[in-house]
């Protein structure tokens, strides 16, 4: 299950007003109505970015002063479908599918130049 069409109209109009002048607009101000936020839609947004790129449209929204409505009802909603929409992706939520990184040296995580190689060629 892929984003559906009003979602994708709906996030088409969302994501042309976060990354535009004057940054808001009808879609930002249904969310903010409905206290969905864009830090609440990561994995909506996620599924959005890979939907569009895979189809080879670059993610940057469409212009419309008169977008569809919110697709979810409140922030419970957004983030039920955005959790959906990830188990569709393969690896993605599935902590098994991730390799773990490399230990993190307390030091060199405030301070990344402490553990950096010399650039000294002398």
């Amino acid at each position: 299950m892929s984003l559906t069409k009003q979602e994708r109209e709906f996030l088409d109009a969302y994501v042309y007003e976060a990354t535009h002048e004057p940054f808001g607009g009808p879609a930002t101000d249904e969310l903010r109505r409905r206290e969905v936020y864009y830090s609440d839609l990561h994995e909506v947004l996620t599924a959005y970015h890979k939907e569009l790129t895979r189809n080879h449209i670059l993610p940057f929204g469409k212009h419309s002063p008169s977008p569809p409505p919110c697709p979810w009802a409140n922030r419970e909603q957004a983030e039920l479908r955005g959790r959906a929409l990830m188990a569709e992706w393969p690896g993605v939520g599935d902590k098994k599918a991730i390799a773990p990184g490399p230990p993190v040296n307390a030091a060199s995580a405030h301070h990344p130049t402490v553990d950096a190689p010399s650039r000294d060629k002398s």
